[in-house]
């Protein structure tokens, strides 16, 4: 399996270490977000002195060419490969789901949702930048009624709604693709529908 693995600048003794396994945007690829990954490792360090942080970021099918990874990116198999791709690392590093942080970046974060649920909602914290509520709900307000000629791809909503750990998410206001107010909507489900107070 293809996969990036930055690990923290440590400056202190660490007696914990958390892995934080990266889903990257659409339009780009693991070797395009080598540095994003490191400098996020070492800010981590920096805020948590005692923690070794570990960014694993493993490719799509379909995102990498030149490897042996190749395919079709559907939702089906995107996700069902992602998820394999977790248990995969967790093996390969020797930590568990309780170590585990999931972050996602746009598409990435309809992966993290849907790995999650796959995961029984057994993570403790996820992060999502640039977040949707579902693509269908992206199509919706771009192109208003001709979102119902397609199938519902990546539902956000339905794969949060029984999670109750902690959940960052983060989203410029003047997003131009996906509209700030899908995280605002994100936001109002998870706290108010299904009580996690556990939402920033």
């Amino acid at each position: 399996r293809y996969y990036g693995h930055i690990t923290s600048e440590n400056t202190s003794p660490v007696k914990n270490k958390r892995y934080l396994i990266s889903f990257h945007g659409n339009a780009t690829s693991i070797d395009n977000v080598v540095s994003f990954a490191q400098t996020l490792a070492n800010k981590l360090h920096r805020v948590q002195q005692d923690t070794e942080w570990h960014i694993l970021s493993p490719e799509y099918l379909g995102y990498c060419p030149d490897t042996y990874h190749k395919g079709y990116p559907s939702e089906r198999d995107l996700v069902q490969d992602m998820y394999h791709a977790v248990l995969e690392l967790q093996n390969k590093f020797k930590f568990t789901n309780a170590e585990t942080v999931l972050i996602g970046r746009s598409i990435g974060t309809g992966i993290v949702c849907a790995v999650l649920q796959k995961l029984n909602h057994d993570i403790p914290k996820i992060v999502l930048i640039s977040p949707f509520t579902s693509i269908k709900q992206i199509v919706r307000d771009c192109a208003g009624s001709l979102c119902h000629i397609m199938a519902e791809r990546f539902n956000n909503k339905k794969c949060l709604a029984k999670y109750q750990g902690d959940v960052t998410i983060i989203h410029s206001t003047d997003d131009e693709v996906i509209p700030f107010s899908h995280a605002k909507e994100l936001v109002r489900y998870m706290i108010e529908e299904h009580e996690n107070d556990n939402v920033i």
